[in-house]
C-alpha cells in the first residue's frame, strides 16, 4: 500500500513538473504579444518585440535552466 501511495505521489509530482516546464517553454518560444492581467482585472499587453516581453521570455528561459531535469528517480532496486 505504501508503494502505491509513493508511486501515485511521484506520478502527480512528475505531471505537475512537466506541465510547468511545458508552460515555461511555450512562453519562452512564443513570438506573440504577451497579455497579463492585474489583480484589479486590468489587462496589460506587451508587444512581442518589446523589452518587457523579451525580459519575460528571458525569465522563462532562466527558470527552465534553473529547474533542470526532473529531480526524482524511482528504482525497483533496493539498497543494502
Amino acid at each position: 500500500m505504501e508503494n502505491e501511495k509513493l508511486l501515485e505521489f511521484y506520478n502527480h509530482f512528475k505531471d505537475w513538473y512537466n506541465t510547468k516546464v511545458e508552460q515555461l517553454t511555450l512562453l519562452r518560444d512564443s513570438d506573440v504579444d504577451l497579455q497579463l492581467e492585474g489583480k484589479d482585472g486590468k489587462k496589460i499587453v506587451f508587444e512581442a518585440n518589446s523589452e518587457v516581453a523579451q525580459g519575460i521570455r528571458l525569465g522563462a528561459s532562466i527558470a527552465i535552466d534553473t529547474i533542470g531535469k526532473f529531480p526524482v528517480k524511482l528504482s525497483t532496486e533496493t539498497e543494502n
